[in-house]
């Protein structure tokens, strides 16, 4: 065998070993991600994300919270939720209707009859949904976050807490065993009368809040969902020390999922599923 065939040889047998450190390294990095993150679980914002251009459903519709919960990988959803003039508990993100439907005013100032004639200003024309109109197959064995809106924005009042907790307990939200359901709170004085009805409060803590003197003062709370930008990994650790769950919202790009996911929390709130499920893997 001459030098030149030998030469030869030996390139061609270092491009394939090359190749299969790389495809360990692959493995490996792999590995090593699943095992920091595969307890984190994922969860659609408002359905499949607010605000995403690329979605295919408007958020808070029923067709896009069925389409999330149909991604391998998702945990559930997060809805936020209105109390309607006549009682009934409404899926809508925004404060005036007008802003993205047919209808007017706020939901707490409309009833149910008139609600339910609402559609969004979209290609696919979703109605207004109601929180009992979910199909609850779809969340079997997942999580439900109710984002509780306590204001009236039209009247600038805030809405009936009693009311609002009647509703609930009304509801067929907690008819099914299976769908962990979450109360995603911003109003403290809200908190006791949730929390004493047996559901599992959250706090939502955006600003100039410190978190870990919230978690302080009302124990009972269950955990914190917390935007991205106002929490690092310190603090998740902190919480956790407490035993409450930290939820992180407000994620949109790779590098924002990447950021809240070095953080460990207990969940992640997204606005991108599928980029969010290929980084966590």
């Amino acid at each position: 065998m001459n030098g030149s065939v030998r030469t030869v040889m030996f390139y061609q047998w270092a491009l394939d070993m090359r190749g299969k450190w790389w495809i360990l390294l692959l493995l490996f990095a792999g590995c090593k991600k699943e095992a920091t993150y595969s307890s984190i679980e994922v969860f659609g914002h408002a359905g499949m994300g607010l605000k995403i251009q690329n979605s295919l459903y408007h958020d808070n519709s029923k067709e896009a919270i069925e389409f999330a919960l149909g991604i391998e990988g998702c945990n559930g959803v997060e809805v936020d939720v209105h109390l309607s003039k006549d009682g009934q508990l409404w899926l809508y993100h925004d404060n005036e209707l007008a802003d993205n439907t047919t209808g007017a005013s706020c939901i707490p100032e409309n009833d149910s009859n008139e609600l339910s004639l609402l559609y969004y200003k979209t290609l696919a024309k979703e109605k207004l949904a109601r929180l009992n109109d979910l199909n609850w197959d779809y969340l079997d064995g997942k999580s439900l976050f109710l984002d509780i809106r306590h204001l009236n924005s039209c009247s600038g009042q805030f809405v009936s807490r009693d009311d609002f907790l009647t509703a609930i307990l009304n509801s067929n939200v907690l008819d099914h065993s299976s769908v962990q359901v979450w109360c995603i709170l911003s109003n403290p004085e809200w908190i006791d009368e949730f929390h004493a009805a047996g559901l599992n409060v959250l706090f939502s803590a955006s600003g100039q809040i410190d978190h870990l003197e919230l978690t302080d003062t009302y124990p009972e709370l269950k955990g914190l969902v917390v935007k991205n930008s106002e929490t690092t990994k310190e603090e998740v650790d902190q919480l956790h020390s407490q035993g409450k769950k930290v939820f992180i919202f407000e994620i949109r790009s790779p590098k924002g999922i990447r950021s809240a996911l070095r953080k460990l929390p207990d969940g992640v709130i997204t606005d991108d599923i599928r980029t969010t499920l290929i980084e966590k893997y």
